[in-house]
């Protein structure tokens, strides 16, 4: 995990919680966030700047290393080493599952979805990226149809979702064909 969090470290915060910048309610000053999968913190930081209480969840403790080192001590950031397989989520506002979810157990993977569903109070927002059946790392890693998606989040609005392809490195390496759907909901 190390060599991927230092290949990582000089990004900013992912397109995707950019984008949900234009959905994000006026005040969140008592709204909690989870940010899954949390890597360096990127996108942590950006949810704590933006007014949101994080817990900041990563499977390694690796990663608040280098969270602490890029950013510091961030205000209001609760660090939790855990796997989302292991997670016990809190009722909030708001799941940032940034390029994590195909990463979980294929058979965690329902409860994994349905546990952040649960967690996610009336008018809290989802916003994650799954695998589609064409990405290079589908005989290694959960991948979903654009309609499997939808079906995860049945009671929830869709505020937001877009299907792209492209050949592009991985953190780790090699150019690989990505096949990414991500999604903005809110819950009902």
């Amino acid at each position: 995990m190390k060599e991927y969090y230092e290949k990582t470290k000089g990004r900013s915060t992912r397109p995707l919680l950019m984008e949900f910048l234009k959905y994000i309610p006026s005040d969140v000053s008592n709204h909690t966030a989870y940010d899954l999968g949390c890597g360096v913190g990127n996108d942590t930081n950006f949810m704590s700047e933006n007014g949101y209480r994080v817990k900041a969840v990563d499977i390694s403790a690796d990663a608040f290393v280098y969270m602490n080192k890029k950013f510091g001590k961030l205000e209001h950031v609760e660090q939790i080493v855990s796997s989302l397989e292991d997670l016990t989520l809190e009722p909030c506002n708001l799941v940032n599952a940034s390029l994590v979810l195909p990463f979980v157990k294929s058979s965690d993977f329902d409860v994994v979805l349905e546990r952040i569903a649960v967690a996610i109070k009336s008018k809290g927002f989802f916003v994650g990226n799954f695998f589609g059946p064409k990405d290079d790392w589908k005989n290694k890693f959960v991948v979903k149809s654009v309609d499997e998606v939808k079906s995860y989040v049945k009671s929830f609005d869709i505020l937001y979702i877009k299907e792209t392809e492209v050949d592009a490195p991985s953190a780790g390496g090699p150019v690989k064909h990505w096949h990414i759907i991500d999604i903005i909901c809110q819950k009902k």
